[in-house]
């Protein structure tokens, strides 16, 4: 259940615990555990389970969606505690996503409810950032989005709800497009009165509206961020192509050679305390594959991060590390296992399977 650490001690001590209920079968299926001394990390959530996956988990469905039926629409909201005190308020169409960011499963698996779909998120940077990548993924999927963004006053829901909580179902009663939402947030951030003020807008803007699916909206934007900067449609469209092809360009191959995984920089990591970090090295004991790794890379790697500490530090930072890399290796085991397990169809082996990653922890 995820309630012991490694250590079998209380995995959510000194926190105040939440359970995470699945919406289809009203069952606890994790925690999250909020803080009540400092020092420590605001949430601890369960570690994801065959039951529990934060890429699909919505946090208070289970309650809202018969008010997400009736009244047609739901507001998604930063936090856990938003949600329960946006419920407490009387918004009971209040749902969050729990330890990740929005994904297209929760656009997905709210889209079945209901096609009015509000984010209520701060207004910050933050808050921008995040209904940015929730309207390229929304279009998508042919989802569009609102913004609920007049917390008068306040400067987040949580304020607002706190201080005026009847003044929070009215504000969740006038949303604003998204996109438009976006497009004020860039008006305020460049200085339409200048050249390069306009420069930076327009990159912002097309790199929005491009991603729109449908030809009326993007139509509708690309004339209004025109008349925004004074200039022609086509000159909009001239800019739409550079945008495209950046975009066309395979990112993913670059990401992939340049941003290695956690379980990669630990191997590497631990190889180079392996070779050059004497006796940290040889407390060593771990299988860690050693392919495509040369010496002068290992090298670089312990002079970079390893060469200026004391044996017993370096010693300690080892144990660390191996600690790290067991961790990392059994989710990255137990991941593949799952991807195995939904597919499998031999029942012997299923039962392997479950056995397998009930081990791992």
């Amino acid at each position: 259940a995820g309630l012991m650490n490694r250590f079998g001690g209380d995995f959510f001590r000194g926190r105040m615990m939440i359970p995470f209920i699945d919406a289809s079968s009203d069952n606890v299926i994790g925690f999250t555990g909020r803080i009540t001394e400092a020092g420590e990390p605001k949430y601890l959530n369960t570690s994801e389970t065959l039951l529990f996956n934060k890429g699909r988990f919505i946090f208070g469905l289970n309650l809202a969606k018969k008010a997400i039926r009736e009244n047609g629409f739901c507001v998604i909201v930063e936090g856990n505690m938003d949600v329960i005190s946006s419920h407490q308020a009387g918004v009971q169409e209040a749902v969050a996503t729990s330890g990740t960011a929005m994904t297209e499963n929760h656009l997905k698996i709210l889209s079945r409810l209901t096609s009015d779909i509000r984010l209520a998120y701060d207004g910050d940077a933050a808050g921008v950032a995040a209904t940015e990548r929730a309207i390229m993924m929304a279009s998508k999927l042919g989802i569009s989005l609102s913004v609920v963004s007049d917390y008068g006053k306040a400067k987040d829901p949580d304020e607002l709800i706190r201080s005026a909580p009847e003044k929070w179902r009215e504000c969740v009663m006038k949303p604003v497009p998204a996109i438009d939402w976006v497009l004020g947030k860039y008006e305020i951030r460049c200085n339409l009165r200048t050249g390069m003020g306009k420069k930076q807008y327009s990159d912002l803007a097309m790199k929005l509206i491009v991603e729109i699916q449908d030809p009326v909206e993007r139509k509708h934007y690309e004339q209004m961020v025109a008349r925004k900067l004074e200039v022609t449609v086509e000159d909009l469209k001239e800019k739409k192509v550079q945008v495209e092809t950046v975009r066309l360009k395979p990112v993913k191959e670059v990401n992939e050679a340049t941003s290695p995984s956690i379980l990669k920089v630990l191997e590497n990591d631990l190889l180079a305390i392996l070779v050059y970090g004497g006796t940290a090295g040889a407390e060593i004991d771990l299988e860690i594959p050693t392919d495509e790794v040369k010496l002068e890379e290992l090298s670089l790697i312990f002079e970079e991060k390893f060469a200026k500490k004391g044996e017993t530090e370096l010693l300690k930072l080892s144990q660390e590390l191996r600690q790290r890399y067991e961790v990392e290796r059994n989710k990255e085991k137990k991941k593949q296992l799952i991807q195995e397990l939904e597919s499998c169809e031999d029942e012997e082996r299923m039962t392997e399977i479950l056995k397998e990653i009930e081990r791992l922890g």
